[in-house]
């Protein structure tokens, strides 16, 4: 198994290698040089970064968000998800390098990782749940890079019933921490409680980018009609209606759900003090976008 593993790994570096020595990101276009980019169909250079990111939350189905995203004609979505373009070049640089993933500035990172196979399409698009986590949006000033490289960006922020979230965030570390228990990962965790905070989170973006292009999409919704809320994305983005989203399989689904009373679970979160502060996120949360939570709040015990 180990073998396998480290042969998978070599293939890999192998693989992002050979990208990053190709100036050819399609059949349709060639890098020039920084984002600067020339079309094989016009015969024209033309400058191309994201101009469309999902923001989060983390564990609120971004994966499968941004994979049927991808299935859309006039939407590319990167091929990495998680590039962070928006931030600081070496945030998480060294993690990706271990997984053969290597870049030493933004325009590679462009290149190599998010603008492969794109061909024209309309929209550019990348989703990294890293956005809205912790205070990281104002540590990077994430919206101002924004507004500043893609003017006129557009965002989605899916977010979900906060118990549900941390729950799902404490299997996912679980996954990686055999035996972690959760009384430990709620007295240890830093990001648990901020990636909570959609309240928070949304107004470091509403204080540069227009609320018109900040689409909040509630997962309960999304998970009951895909579909349906796909094409109010795509509206959204100002591209045509697209009837063969596929949205059967689903994306980093978090595990061992069914080893847990997520009743227990959620009774041990409601008696933790920091509660509080996400009861009282959810309520400016529902004033600020105008939308009924009353589900949230119900197990919120609001």
């Amino acid at each position: 198994m180990k073998v396998h593993k480290t042969y998978h790994i070599f293939l890999k570096k192998i693989y992002n290698y050979f990208i990053r020595i190709n100036p050819f990101v399609s059949t349709s276009y060639v890098h020039v040089k920084k984002n600067r980019y020339f079309s094989l169909k016009t015969w024209k250079t033309k400058s191309l970064v994201p101009n469309f990111a999902v923001i989060g939350a983390q564990k609120c189905a971004t994966s499968s968000l941004h994979r049927y995203l991808h299935q859309h004609p006039d939407i590319h979505m990167s091929r990495q998800k998680e590039p962070c373009f928006f931030m600081e070049i070496n945030f998480l640089k060294k993690r990706r390098a271990r997984a053969g993933i290597i870049y030493h500035t933004k325009y590679q990172l462009l290149k190599n990782y998010i603008l492969q196979n794109y061909s024209g399409e309309k929209i550019i698009g990348e989703s990294s749940t890293f956005y809205t986590m912790g205070n990281l949006s104002r540590q990077y000033h994430i919206p101002e890079n924004m507004l500043a490289l893609s003017a006129g960006i557009k965002l989605v922020y899916i977010i979900r019933n906060p118990l549900e979230r941390i729950i799902s965030h404490f299997l996912h570390n679980r996954r990686n921490e055999a035996g972690l228990e959760f009384d430990f990962f709620l007295e240890n965790d830093k990001w648990w409680l901020d990636n909570s905070l959609y309240y928070k989170q949304l107004s470091e973006y509403l204080h540069f980018i227009k609320k018109e292009n900040i689409h909040v999409l509630v997962y309960e919704n999304f998970k009951k009609s895909p579909k349906k809320h796909l094409q109010k994305i795509a509206r959204f983005l100002n591209v045509n209606d697209f009837e063969k989203f596929n949205t059967d399989k689903k994306f980093k689904v978090s595990y061992n759900r069914e080893f847990f009373d997520t009743q227990i679970l959620k009774e041990k979160l409601l008696k933790n003090r920091a509660m509080q502060i996400i009861r009282k996120d959810v309520e400016k949360l529902e004033n600020l976008l105008q939308i009924d939570l009353i589900a949230w709040k119900n197990d919120l015990k609001l």
